[in-house]
């Protein structure tokens, strides 16, 4: 009996041993077992000849590594809403309606011409008309030309 109990030791055993073993072998990195093997680290060069074969090989200066260029950080730029120049001459025509012309002329004096005829162009046409004879001949003459254009311009493209 004591044969069979060595037998049945043998055979539990000597597997085991076996296992064991080429599981040390493949942890020590002598035997490649996929998921059990370390990895094993390169040398300083892409061929790792120095670690396989112990040879120096002439140190290659390594090139720099590229970077890649960074985006420039894009902010967009938000432009200030455009005023609404023909909202604002009529707003100013409806004031300029409630004053004298001679008031209105002088308030006036220094405006372009454009500016004038557009406000001109949106008041009531008698206010209009008055202020017009008030002014001296060759002012109300520009005015009166601008106010013609601003007239003729289709509505879209009015806002000058």
């Amino acid at each position: 009996m004591a044969g069979r109990t060595v037998k049945k030791a043998l055979l539990v055993v000597i597997p085991l041993l076996l296992i064991g073993g080429v599981a040390g072998l493949g942890l020590m990195g002598i035997i490649n077992i996929p998921g059990l093997t370390p990895k094993k680290k390169l040398g300083k060069n892409l061929y790792a000849a120095e670690s396989l074969y112990g040879e120096k090989k002439d140190e290659v200066a390594e090139k720099p590594k590229k970077k890649k260029p960074k985006k420039p950080l894009v902010i967009a730029k938000v432009e200030a809403p455009k005023p609404d120049l023909i909202k604002g001459s009529k707003k100013i025509a409806k004031l300029w309606n409630e004053m004298e012309p001679k008031q209105v002329i002088a308030i006036a004096k220094d405006w372009k011409e454009l500016d004038f005829a557009r406000v001109l162009s949106n008041m009531e046409g008698t206010k209009a008309s008055a202020i017009l004879a008030e002014l001296e001949p060759a002012r109300a003459s520009r005015l009166s030309r601008e106010i013609q254009k601003l007239a003729a311009q289709p509505p879209a493209t009015a806002s000058l």
